[in-house]
């Protein structure tokens, strides 16, 4: 956890040294640009649709970023698992602009859902008719709840005309439970734990 820190850290000092733009103002532009759309190429492989926008205020001090996500896992890990949530960052930026360094408050809703299917191939427990082409029953039960989540993160936001990237490092504490439908057994469950983004997207 340590050396990851460590080397984030050392990532954006090394990139603020080489930025050509990171020049201290003691009377900063008006900002052309008050919005950042936030976005996710590689999250559709696994199942998951992301992206954010972020509304800049006091002339980019400060920045409300609103994020949203539906993440279907692949049935080839586990099968009808569903989350999906929404969240709000509070983020104060070093300097006006909406660059530099920033750092802020974090909180997060998570909705879990997952149907629960059982591998019974050989018709053991279910009849033939119930069982689907992979040979998987639906046991009937359901296991949902609501997640939290409550941090701080920190980064730096780098722009270049509209394409900016902000790697940010946090981390987040979770609270919330799980619950069985048919069973009606309930058990906590902790989402939170630390918390990294590369930040790519589009000014404007």
């Amino acid at each position: 956890m340590k050396k990851l820190t460590s080397i984030f850290l050392t990532i954006m000092f090394t990139l603020s040294t080489i930025h050509p733009q990171d020049t201290e103002s003691s009377d900063p532009a008006a900002l052309d640009k008050t919005k950042v759309a936030g976005f996710s190429f590689l999250g559709p492989i696994i199942g998951l649709y992301s992206g954010s926008i972020g509304f800049y205020q006091k002339n980019g001090k400060v920045e409300i970023k609103v994020p949203v996500f539906y993440w279907r896992i692949p049935e080839a890990a586990v099968k009808v698992m569903t989350i999906y949530g929404a969240g709000a960052h509070y983020r104060m930026y070093s300097k006006e602009g909406g660059e530099g360094f920033f750092w802020g408050p974090v909180a997060k809703a998570n909705f879990f859902n997952w149907d629960v299917w059982e591998y019974d191939p050989d018709g053991d427990y279910y009849p033939a008719d119930e069982l689907d082409d992979d040979g998987y029953a639906y046991s009937g039960e359901v296991i949902s709840g609501i997640l939290f989540e409550a941090g701080l993160e920190i980064g730096r936001r780098w722009q270049w005309k509209n394409l900016t990237i902000a790697p940010t490092f946090g981390y987040n504490f979770g609270f919330g439970s799980i619950s069985a439908s048919e069973s009606g057994v309930e058990a906590d469950f902790d989402a939170g734990g630390p918390q990294y983004s590369l930040g790519l997207g589009w000014a404007f």
